[in-house]
């Protein structure tokens, strides 16, 4: 795991390795550089595999192509000996090399032979071509933009500030996005002019001209099976992504909150090995923690297992750095605890595996028992505001222009019209196509982007197994009647993990974390929310209606329905959050400097 940088087509001395600097918490065992007259690449590493061997920028063996490279390539080996049968020499163990070797082989299709998370940049000095790639799923982050006819690229979008001429500016049908869904979707981030390579995407820079495209992307398949054959799939598949993801040469553990999916892949790696694991879990100090619920299965499944509590005050304390890390708005408070984790994580080990993504594929969230099969016969918009709101607790449609003066009625449907609408036109079932939308763009826009950030904060590689890309076209392949029956949330995967798990962890609903809000307003928070919005930016930019910031407190704490309060809860927070990343992405202001507890 690292962190790479870079810029073609324009020479600024110096310039390659202050970007790197910046994100040295990305990889702070090793830096190195590469310069040519018409390219500059950066690398920060983590090392992780052939420690030794495997300092990047790295070359081939005439110096004509080079990479640098973020992330982990599961079946190196095998594509290894394919490559060395063809005729090619190796020099490290690296995973590295074999993307260097495996374009030389297929050139720009190379992205398609590997199975893992990455990130990486490759010059070739014959063609003067830079190609960037991006995994599957959109594990790993990278970003680029366009400057005075040139390409700047990084892992983070921190490096690319420091790019001559890079100006500050808002984009605002990213801000509508964010409000619509509560994390920005698309390819556009918040800054205007900065974009993120898409997930299973391709961007190639050559003589001046800009060319993408998708070597991947997620196809339904879905067919009848018989479901014993379908939950022994699942275990196959799960059990051959986590033995994939444990090649390490440095210490590897793994989180586990007690929940279906975390207790899933532990119970997969007891499966594989019976080597000694180490899991770690963080709570919160509340009745309803996860933390009991962690220590059932850790003392199920034999592992060595680590606990830690976190405060509210904590978590205020450090909000500023986690959207300096994150580099977007957040309105996933819950965010936050995965900086704690991470820290706590690292302590013991260097990388881990987590269970991210199971809810996104199984139907984890109770937004998606509305997109059973069972009500297929609602009408677009209802399934559509269903979805919205209280899916994801964000502003009603109708309300976004007037939360925001910069966002208009017309901007909103355009959004909805051409990014959101066509996953549920057609004849799939709602519920397929809820999972579709959120699989292309919550997971690489949200979850993953947070996971990615926090972790890496901490110098802390996180493997998800269950975002294998072939584990995701297995668990797409399962009809929605099968996945979900009687809107029981993972059914198919609480069935298929019956006999690894206890009872009441698999029959568990999903945990508590996702309502810790409340509490935390009321045990400091709000005093906090009002000096920053008080005198905010995000009103000040024009991005944010006064009149929404004085009613939207009030309403977050009187509010007596359940689920309303809920939604003014995760509204509020998602303005606290947008108004702490205008602070420091749009003004400049240091984390450190936001006093925010």
């Amino acid at each position: 795991m690292c962190g790479i940088c870079g810029f073609a087509s324009v020479r600024h001395p110096g310039l390659i390795k202050r970007m790197a600097d910046l994100i040295a918490h990305r990889g702070p065992d090793d830096e190195g550089f590469y310069e040519d007259e018409f390219v500059s690449l950066g690398h920060r590493r983590l090392s992780i595999i052939d420690l030794s061997g495997g300092h990047q920028p790295m070359t081939d063996e005439d110096g004509s192509v080079w990479i640098v490279f973020n992330g982990e390539i599961y079946n190196f080996k095998r594509l290894r000996r394919e490559l060395e049968k063809a005729g090619h020499r190796f020099r490290t163990n690296s995973d590295t090399e074999v993307i260097l070797h495996g374009y030389e082989e297929w050139g720009e299709r190379c992205p398609e032979r590997l199975n893992g998370m990455f990130a990486f940049a490759l010059w070739d000095t014959k063609r003067r071509r830079l190609l960037l790639a991006r995994d599957h799923i959109g594990i790993k982050p990278l970003y680029y933009t366009l400057l005075n006819g040139a390409i700047y690229f990084a892992s983070e979008i921190k490096s690319l500030l420091l790019a001559p001429g890079m100006r500050r500016a808002p984009n605002v049908r990213a801000l509508c996005r964010y409000l619509l869904f509560t994390w920005p979707l698309g390819v556009d981030t918040m800054l205007e002019g900065v974009q993120r390579i898409e997930p299973g995407g391709c961007l190639v820079w050559e003589e001046g001209r800009l060319r993408t495209w998708r070597f991947w992307r997620l196809e339904i398949r879905e067919r009848e099976r018989p479901t014993r054959e379908v939950h022994e799939a699942l275990r196959g598949q799960l059990d051959a992504s986590v033995r994939a993801q444990l090649a390490s040469d440095v210490p590897l553990g793994m989180t586990l909150s007690g929940g279906l999916d975390s207790s899933s892949v532990v119970a997969s790696y007891r499966a594989v090995s019976d080597a000694p694991m180490e899991t770690f879990c963080v709570g919160y100090g509340l009745s309803d923690d996860e933390l009991p619920a962690a220590q059932i299965v850790a003392d199920h499944l034999r592992t060595d297992h680590y606990i830690g509590t976190i405060s509210f005050n904590d978590i205020s304390r450090i909000l500023p750095t986690v959207i300096w890390h994150v580099e977007e708005p957040i309105a996933n408070y819950v965010a936050a605890t995965t900086y704690f984790l991470a820290k706590k994580v690292r302590e013991y080990v260097k990388t881990c595996l987590i269970g991210e993504g199971g809810d996104e594929l199984f139907g984890g969230y109770t937004r998606y028992k509305i997109f059973s099969h069972r009500l297929r016969w609602l009408p677009l918009l209802p399934r559509v505001r269903f979805y919205l709101n209280p899916g994801h607790f964000s502003f009603p449609l109708s309300r976004i222009p007037e939360v925001s003066p910069a966002i208009s009625a017309a901007l909103v449907r355009d959004v909805l019209e051409t990014e959101f609408y066509p996953y549920f036109n057609g004849t799939r079932s709602p519920l397929s196509a809820a999972l579709h939308f959120d699989i292309e763009h919550e997971l690489p826009n949200n979850q993953l982007l947070h996971i990615d950030k926090l972790t890496m904060a901490h110098s802390l590689e996180a493997r998800v197994p269950f975002l294998d890309y072939e584990f995701v076209e297995l668990a797409m392949s399962i009809p929605a009647s099968q996945k979900m029956p009687a809107f029981r949330e993972k059914a198919i995967m609480r069935e298929a993990m019956a006999g690894r798990l206890p009872k009441e962890i698999v029959n568990r609903p999903k945990g508590a974390s996702q309502y810790i809000l409340r509490p935390w307003l009321h045990s400091g928070l709000t005093p906090v929310i009002e000096d920053l919005l008080s005198d905010a930016k995000a009103v000040e930019s024009g991005l944010i209606s006064a009149t929404t910031v004085r009613e939207l407190l009030p309403n977050a704490l009187k509010r007596q329905n359940r689920v309303r309060r809920m939604c003014a809860e995760v509204q509020l927070f998602s303005l606290l959050s947008l108004e702490l990343w205008c602070r420091i992405f749009l003004y400049g202001k240091k984390p450190e400097d936001i006093e925010c507890r």
